[in-house]
C-alpha cells in the first residue's frame, strides 16, 4: 500500500535529493585534501544509474571529482576549515575518496519499504566510513554486505568501492542488482527517462532529471495555472573556471510554457532595476541568464565567465565570514570586568 505524503513532507521530498547535494557540496568546506587516484578495483563494476530503483521518480548525479576539481575550492576551504566539527571533518575526509553519487527517489512512501531515497556512492571505502555516519546504529550483514540500520534506514558498504544509503528495502534491493540477483536496469519510467535525456544526465558535473508530482501539479494551480501542467524538470551544470548550466520545464501545452517563460522574464527584469544587486556588481549575474520557451518547453540557460564566478565566491566568503563572526559567543562580562580589572593593575599609573 502506499501512504501519499502530506503537502509539506512532499514539497520536502521534491527537494531532497537536491538537498542530498549538500552533504556533496561538503567537498567545498573541507581542508584542502589531494584527490587520490581511481580505485582499480572498480572495473566491473555496474554503473551506479543502473543500481537506482526502476520505479524512480526523480534522479540525481554528481560527479564528485571534478566538483572538488574546480579553481575556487581552495579559497572555500581556507574560509570553512575552522568552522568545521569533528564530524564535519571527517565527513569531508570521506567525500575526498568519493568519485562519484547517483540519488533516486519517489514521491510517495510505500508501506515496508522505508524512506523511499536510495544514494549510491562510488569511490575507496572502508568499514571504519559506516561509523561516520552510523555509530549508534544497529551493526548487522547481508550476504556478505556490512550493514548499520536504524528507523527503518540502512548503510551499506559493498566491498571497498560502493557505498549505498536509503530506505532500508531499497538498500537490500540494491545489494541484490550488485550481487546479480536481480535485474540491474535503472530508472525505467518513461516521463523519467525522458527528463534524464533532455538533462543529458551524468554527462556533466551535476545531473537531475524528474517528473512532477500529482501533488506539485495538483495543489495552487488556481494561483499558478501553469504548476497543473508542469510534466517534468530537469537540469545540468558544468563547473570549472567558469559556470554553465542548463535546465528546462516540460508542460504539456506550448501555452503554459510560454506563460512560465514570461513570468521568469519578467521576474529576472525586476531583479536587474534592485539598486543591492548593482551596488554588489551582481548584475552580470542576472544577464547571464536566458529564457527561452520553445514549444511545451521552458528552457534556461546560465553563463557565468570566470569573472563573475569569483564575484560570486568572494561574495559568498564574506557572508560566511560575517555569519561566523556573528554567531560568535560573547565575552562573559564578569570575566570580562575581571580581565579589565587585571589589565589596570598592569598600569603603574593605577
Amino acid at each position: 500500500m502506499e501512504h501519499v505524503l502530506t503537502s509539506r513532507q512532499e514539497r520536502s521530498r521534491a527537494l531532497l535529493a537536491v538537498m542530498c547535494l549538500g552533504v556533496i557540496s561538503c567537498v567545498l568546506v573541507g581542508c584542502g585534501h589531494t584527490q587520490g587516484p581511481r580505485d582499480p578495483s572498480h572495473a566491473g563494476t555496474q554503473d551506479l544509474l543502473s543500481l537506482l530503483p526502476a520505479d524512480s521518480e526523480g534522479v540525481v548525479m554528481v560527479d564528485v571529482r571534478a566538483l572538488l576539481a574546480a579553481p575556487f575550492v581552495p579559497r572555500l576551504d581556507a574560509v570553512f576549515e575552522p568552522l568545521l566539527d569533528e564530524r564535519g571533518r571527517q565527513l569531508r575526509e570521506l567525500l575526498d575518496r568519493v568519485d562519484e553519487v547517483a540519488i533516486g527517489f519517489r514521491y510517495r512512501e510505500v508501506e515496508g519499504h522505508g524512506e523511499p531515497l536510495l544514494a549510491i556512492a562510488r569511490g575507496r571505502f572502508t568499514e571504519a566510513d559506516l561509523d561516520t555516519f552510523g555509530r549508534t546504529h544497529t551493526a548487522g550483514e547481508h550476504r556478505g554486505h556490512t550493514l548499520r540500520s536504524d528507523d527503518g534506514m540502512s548503510l551499506s558498504l559493498s566491498g571497498t568501492h560502493t557505498l549505498a544509503f536509503g530506505g532500508e528495502a531499497l538498500v537490500l534491493a540494491a545489494l541484490d542488482r550488485m550481487d546479480g540477483l536481480s535485474p540491474a536496469t535503472g530508472p525505467t519510467r518513461p516521463v523519467l527517462l525522458d527528463a534524464a535525456r533532455r538533462a543529458q544526465l551524468g554527462q556533466h558535473t551535476l545531473t537531475y532529471a524528474a517528473e512532477t508530482s500529482e501533488r506539485f501539479r495538483g495543489e495552487f494551480s488556481e494561483e499558478f495555472s501553469a504548476r497543473g501542467a508542469a510534466v517534468s524538470v530537469g537540469a545540468w551544470v558544468d563547473i570549472g573556471s567558469a559556470l554553465n548550466a542548463h535546465g528546462f520545464g516540460l508542460f504539456s501545452d506550448d501555452a503554459m510554457a510560454m506563460e512560465v517563460a514570461e513570468q521568469l522574464m519578467g521576474k529576472l527584469a525586476e531583479a536587474a532595476n534592485e539598486p543591492q544587486l548593482e551596488e554588489l556588481g551582481m548584475l552580470a549575474v542576472i544577464n547571464a541568464v536566458h529564457v527561452q520557451a520553445d514549444g511545451p518547453t521552458v528552457n534556461v540557460d546560465v553563463s557565468f565567465d570566470h569573472e563573475t564566478v569569483e564575484r560570486i565566491i568572494s561574495i559568498v566568503l564574506l557572508g560566511v565570514q560575517a555569519g561566523a563572526a556573528f554567531s560568535e559567543p560573547a565575552e562573559e562580562p564578569e570575566q570580562a570586568q575581571t580581565d579589565h580589572r587585571d589589565d589596570l593593575s598592569l598600569d603603574p599609573s593605577f
